[in-house]
C-alpha cells in the first residue's frame, strides 16, 4: 500500500524532491542491519536437545523395556515385536539426530570463534 501511495503522489508531481534520497538512505541502513543477522538462542538449542532426549528415552523404553513377573523371577519384554521395531527406529533415529545437532553446534561455534 505504501508503494501505491508513493506511486500516486509521484504521478501527481507532489512528491518532495528529497524523498528518493531519504528512501535510498533508509534502504541502505536496513540492508546493513539485516545483513548482520542475529545469533541463535542457546536456550532454543537446549530445548530442542531436551525434546530429542525425550524421544530417545521413549524409544529406548519401547525397544528394550522389560517387565518382571510377579510370581517368578522371569523377565519378559514389555512390548510386542512390532512396537519394539518401531521403538528401535525411534531410539536410534533420535539418538542420531541428537548427536548430529550437538556436532553441528560445536562445528558452527568453533567456526565463529576462529
Amino acid at each position: 500500500m505504501l508503494s501505491a501511495v508513493e506511486k500516486e503522489v509521484s504521478r501527481r508531481n507532489i512528491l518532495p524532491g528529497d524523498i528518493g534520497g531519504r528512501r535510498q538512505t533508509a534502504i541502505e541502513a536496513e540492508d546493513v542491519e539485516l545483513s548482520k543477522g542475529k545469533k541463535t538462542s542457546s536456550a532454543g538449542l537446549i530445548v530442542g536437545l531436551l525434546y530429542l532426549a525425550c524421544w530417545v528415552v521413549l524409544g529406548y523404553s519401547y525397544a528394550f523395556g522389560k517387565v518382571k513377573s510377579k510370581y517368578s523371577d522371569k523377565v519378559h519384554l514389555k512390548y510386542n515385536e512390532d512396537s519394539r521395531k518401531r521403538g528401535s527406529f525411534l531410539f536410534f533415529s533420535s539418538l542420531l539426530l541428537s548427536v548430529a545437532a550437538i556436532l553441528y553446534r560445536l562445528i558452527t561455534e568453533e567456526g565463529t570463534n576462529m
